[in-house]
C-alpha cells in the first residue's frame, strides 16, 4: 500500500471512526481525541492534513477502538463504513456547516435495491475523495443526508449531458420514476445512468447517447431505479 492508498484507507477507517464514537459529530470527535474541536478533523478528511500516526494511536487508545487502522489484507475489498446503507453522513452541530458524502464504487445484486459501496485497487484513486454541500443547500432541498450517494459516471452513454467521470449526488429516498429526471439504475446486475421516458403506457431507461446504447424498458425486479441524480461534478470544460 502506498502512501496515497494508506491516507485513503485512514480517511475512510476515521469517516467510520467518527460514525461509531460520535454518531458522526466532529466537532465531538475532535475533542474525544484531544484536539480543542473539530477543525483539525475536517482538514484530514478533506485531504488537507495527513491523518498523522498520533491521531491513530490517540483514537486506538479509546475504548473499544483497539486496532481500529489496521491493515487490511492484501487485495481485501475496502468497505465505506462497511455498507453505505448503513452509513450515517456526519451530522451538524455549531460549528459544522457541510455535509461530506464519500464517492465509492458499487457491487450490485440483480433483483434488488442492495449494494455494497467499496473502494478496491480497481477504482481510479480520485475515488478516495468525497463531494461536499453546504448544510442549507441540504436542509433547503428537504434530502435525507443519510440517504444520499456519490458514484462516478462509469461510461459515456449519457454524453453530452454528463461526462465519463463526472461526480454523480444521487437521493436514494426518490425512486419513483418521473418524466425526463436522470436515474441511477441496477440493470440486471450492472450499475447504469439513464433517463426516463414514457412511451404507450411503459417507462424506458433512455440513453442521451442513443446513437450507441439502446432503450430499455423499465421492468422491476429486473431493473430497478436506485435513487435521483441530483447533483453533477465535472472535471471536464
Amino acid at each position: 500500500m502506498d502512501d496515497f492508498d494508506l491516507q485513503s484507507y485512514r480517511k475512510q477507517r476515521l469517516l467510520a471512526a467518527i460514525d461509531h464514537l460520535t454518531g458522526g459529530n466532529v466537532a465531538a470527535f475532535g475533542r474525544s481525541v484531544g484536539y480543542r474541536d473539530g477543525a483539525f478533523v475536517r482538514q484530514m478528511l478533506s485531504g488537507e492534513r495527513a491523518i498523522s500516526e498520533k491521531t491513530l494511536r490517540a483514537v486506538e487508545a479509546l475504548p473499544g477502538m483497539s486496532g481500529w487502522f489496521s491493515i487490511p489484507p492484501a487485495n481485501a475489498p475496502f468497505h465505506v463504513a462497511e455498507q453505505l446503507a448503513t452509513y450515517r453522513l456526519p451530522a451538524a452541530d455549531a460549528q459544522e456547516q457541510t455535509v461530506c458524502i464519500p464517492i465509492v464504487h458499487l457491487e450490485l445484486t440483480s433483483g434488488s435495491r442492495d449494494f455494497i459501496a467499496v473502494r478496491s485497487d480497481a477504482v481510479g484513486a480520485e475515488d478516495a475523495s468525497g463531494v461536499c454541500f453546504p448544510l442549507a443547500w441540504v436542509q433547503r432541498r428537504g434530502l435525507e443526508r443519510t440517504r444520499l450517494l456519490a458514484v462516478r459516471m462509469p461510461d459515456d452513454s449519457m454524453s453530452p449531458s454528463l461526462a465519463s467521470g463526472d461526480v454523480l449526488t444521487v437521493d436514494r429516498a426518490c425512486v419513483q420514476p418521473q418524466e425526463s429526471l436522470v436515474y441511477l439504475v441496477n440493470d440486471e446486475g450492472c450499475c447504469r445512468v439513464r433517463r426516463l421516458a414514457r412511451d404507450k403506457g411503459s417507462w424506458w431507461l433512455v440513453a442521451d447517447n442513443m446513437h450507441r446504447y439502446p432503450r430499455k424498458e423499465l421492468a422491476p425486479p429486473v431493473v430497478l431505479l436506485l435513487g435521483q441524480v441530483i447533483h453533477v461534478g465535472s472535471e471536464v470544460i
